[in-house]
């Protein structure tokens, strides 16, 4: 998996996107999130990215190989490095429906161009609702 999360970092610029945090939550049913900032317009949009583990995954000290999926949703920025927050606005409560799973098993390269192409919708999303 440390290989194609690689793969994946690097393409992150070419769509206009920039990781700036990743940690390890406690809950069994996701492996690691990313929080990731737009670097095109508009540049507060953030989304977080969370590797799910797949609930018949039993060996629970090494949730990376039991990934089967990302679920992918726009956030405020209250997850995301204190510097980078933005005032929370109520027309924002959109976030908790704006969400995608993406399955990457058995093969994550095959499903690269539609990660990248729900994250351009996310942030189409988001560039709609501030603009309401």
């Amino acid at each position: 998996m440390l290989g194609q999360q690689n793969n994946l970092k690097k393409l992150f610029d070419k769509y206009g996107w920039e990781l700036v945090e990743t940690w390890i939550p406690e809950e069994w049913w996701v492996a690691e999130v990313w929080i990731l900032k737009s670097t095109w317009s508009p540049t507060d949009c953030f989304v977080a990215m969370n590797y799910v583990v797949d609930p018949q995954w039993t060996d629970k000290n090494n949730k990376q190989l039991g990934v089967r999926s990302f679920a992918i949703s726009l956030t405020q920025s209250h997850y995301a490095k204190d510097e980078l927050q933005i005032e929370a606005d109520a027309k924002f409560e959109f976030y908790s429906v704006a969400f995608i799973e993406i399955y990457i098993r058995p093969n994550l390269e095959k499903n690269i161009p539609k990660i990248f192409d729900e994250l351009a919708n996310l942030r189409q999303k988001f560039n709609n609702l501030a603009n309401q």
